[in-house]
């Protein structure tokens, strides 16, 4: 819960009380491995704060699973909060045990109404997500695999080993003979 409350903080619009008064809405959860935070018990639209662990967004297309982001620590936030438009169904998987805090956001609109403060830190939470899909996005429509492993290692290097090489290979759109290739590369000029 520090964590959280530091990330809280350290964000622009707040202030220590309605920090505070936020932190207080969330539920801390203990997230088994193979869990899927879909069956925590909180229905949509909840906000998600990943403590620890590592956690997984993924979606189901022709019956195949299609990992689409991986966490160790950080927000999780629901598309299609404010618009008429559904949010595409995905499944967000703990790949790890991890502490993860839920806020439900039907729960938390009165206060969201009320303060100008949480509206804006629920915008600067929203822009976070954005910029990360953006960076995703960005990975995906690199040509050379090898540049797609390097620029992940970079910025996630604190997953990359946990992670399972098939999900790995998939997120990095490559196959998982070619990512064991790159990995041996990276390794030996480390």
């Amino acid at each position: 819960m520090q964590e959280l409350h530091e990330k809280l903080l350290s964000m622009r619009a707040t202030q220590f009380h309605d920090i505070t008064a936020l932190k207080d809405l969330f539920v801390e959860l203990t997230v088994r491995k193979g869990t899927s935070l879909d069956s925590s018990g909180y229905s949509y639209p909840t906000l998600y704060y990943v403590e620890e662990g590592l956690v997984m967004g993924s979606y189901i297309i022709n019956e195949l699973p299609y990992p689409s982001w991986i966490i160790d620590s950080g927000f999780i936030s629901p598309g299609g909060v404010f618009s008429n438009q559904l949010p595409f169904a995905e499944n967000i998987q703990a790949i790890e045990e991890s502490r993860v805090y839920a806020l439900n956001l039907n729960t938390a609109a009165l206060i969201l109404r009320d303060s100008p403060y949480f509206c804006q830190l629920f915008l600067e939470i929203q822009e976070e997500s954005i910029h990360m899909a953006k960076e995703r996005e960005i990975l995906l429509r690199m040509t050379n695999a090898k540049d797609r492993f390097n620029v992940f290692a970079k910025n996630q290097r604190s997953v990359l080993f946990r992670v399972n090489a098939a999900i790995l290979a998939k997120l990095l759109n490559m196959s998982k003979n070619h990512l064991f290739k790159i990995k041996k590369s990276y390794l030996l000029k480390k």
